[in-house]
């Protein structure tokens, strides 16, 4: 069933989510092909995807394991037909919570490892009087810093892998106003 208001709708939220992906860098033919499976209400195959986003087939491959990658798209199971179905994720928090197990914990184990190699190589070299004390005070506060982003990133995982609705959900301010303001700047 296709009408006018659903047209716009559909317009709109694609519109809408290619230029969120622009602003992240991201490129926009990710953000229409990821829209045009969020507003599906079924899983969609490579050769629908291509059609409905007007892009082909081989691009539409290449965009689609990119997205499964970002953790956006999941492909399921192939059918009696052979074929490979997706369908988006839609849930905030568990595109949070894939993000963090598979992009943040691997960034915070390497993190933890170059605290750790900061700290003893920083007072080996304070030891063998090759940084002034005012440079080893500042390095120590830089390294605190890092400490304590580390310990607040290893916080926010174990809260996002719990699972459940996050402390923050429902909570976001409408920006509406704001971004539209920027807009017309």
């Amino acid at each position: 069933m296709s009408g006018e208001h659903r047209q716009k709708l559909e317009e709109g939220v694609i519109a809408s989510i290619a230029r969120v992906c622009h602003i992240y860098g991201i490129p926009s033919n990710l953000g229409r092909l990821y829209a045009q499976l969020y507003l599906s209400t079924v899983p969609m195959s490579l050769a629908e995807l291509a059609e409905a986003s007007g892009a082909a087939k081989s691009t539409t491959s290449v965009a689609l394991r990119r997205l499964e990658r970002y953790r956006f798209v999941r492909r399921l199971p192939r059918g009696s037909d052979r074929r490979d179905y997706y369908e988006a994720l839609t849930d905030p928090a568990e595109i949070l919570r894939e993000w963090a197990r598979h992009f943040l914990q691997p960034e915070m184990s390497v993190g933890a490892d170059m605290v750790a190699d900061f700290e003893r190589d920083l007072e080996r070299a304070v030891a063998a009087g090759e940084y002034a004390d005012d440079e080893a005070a500042t390095l120590r506060e830089r390294l605190e810093e890092m400490r304590g982003s580390m310990h607040f990133g290893q916080m926010l995982i174990e809260t996002l892998s719990k699972g459940g609705p996050l402390p923050f959900e429902g909570a976001a301010p409408d920006l509406r106003p704001e971004l539209q303001r920027e807009e017309e700047q």
